[in-house]
């Protein structure tokens, strides 16, 4: 999915908790939870409280650019992309002959990549680049970034991207036996359903996009992509930001 909500995730996690202790009660076990939290995996960053898998994300590309200026928490980047640069030669190629007759070698046009040419692009400023990948001046980097708005930077405004910030999430182990989490897994998802479902029921563009997701990802609920159009056009009618995009890409 394009965008989801951290906060969800969480409480979605917190409420398994809760179950986990209800249904511990009903064992002889003691029950015992710990809490660790731990990094998604790269392609998970959050932006501005949203969560994007940035490998399927159609709202991030690729960035390639030369560091021209480091700047708290942002860098400006002159950005430029590649061509292969072609050359035509003429290769040697035998052409079979008849059956039981000779062929014979002419020499057919190809071409042929030689090397590459650099083309300009605009520059940009990318926030929340990872300090522990050591930008520099002067330094070439290449990452997906998500267009955010813009930066006044001297005399100029430039587009405004967010490399965007790694994921967190909570990891919850117990002693209750596997029957009895699992319970409390469905338990919890039901109940994270319906509250994104009172949410839509409310007209919340929030809700609303929230229902999108599940529908077309069949995230608890039966996967149902005319209900996940429903629910993102009527996000993207209330102004949810994203949700249009979702509807554009469910619709390719």
């Amino acid at each position: 999915m394009d965008g989801m909500k951290p906060r969800l995730l969480i409480a979605l996690s917190s409420a398994a908790a809760a179950i986990i202790f209800d249904t511990a009660s009903q064992t002889n076990l003691p029950p015992v939870v710990t809490t660790n939290w731990v990094t998604a995996t790269p392609s998970f960053r959050e932006v501005n409280g949203r969560l994007f898998n940035t490998q399927r994300s159609i709202l991030w590309k690729d960035i390639q650019g030369k560091i021209i200026k480091m700047l708290p928490g942002k860098l400006v980047v002159a950005t430029f992309t590649t061509e292969p640069i072609y050359q035509a030669v003429a290769a040697d190629e035998f052409v079979p002959g008849v059956p039981g007759g000779s062929g014979h070698h002419i020499l057919s046009p190809r071409n042929v990549v030689v090397g590459e040419k650099t083309i300009p692009g605009p520059s940009i400023v990318i926030a929340n680049y990872p300090a522990a990948l050591s930008p520099a001046d002067g330094q070439t980097i290449s990452c997906r970034a998500l267009e955010v708005g813009t930066f006044d930077y001297g005399d100029s405004t430039l587009g405004l991207w967010d490399y965007g910030k790694p994921h967190v999430v909570m990891v919850l182990t117990t002693n209750i036996p596997p029957e009895l989490k699992a319970e409390a897994k469905q338990a919890a998802i039901a109940r994270a359903v319906a509250h994104d479902q009172a949410l839509a029921d409310k007209g919340d563009p929030a809700g609303l996009d929230l229902m999108g997701d599940r529908y077309r990802d069949g995230d608890g609920v039966p996967k149902d992509l005319n209900k996940a159009r429903e629910y993102f056009t009527k996000a993207a009618e209330a102004g949810m930001p994203g949700a249009a995009a979702e509807l554009s890409n469910l619709n390719q």
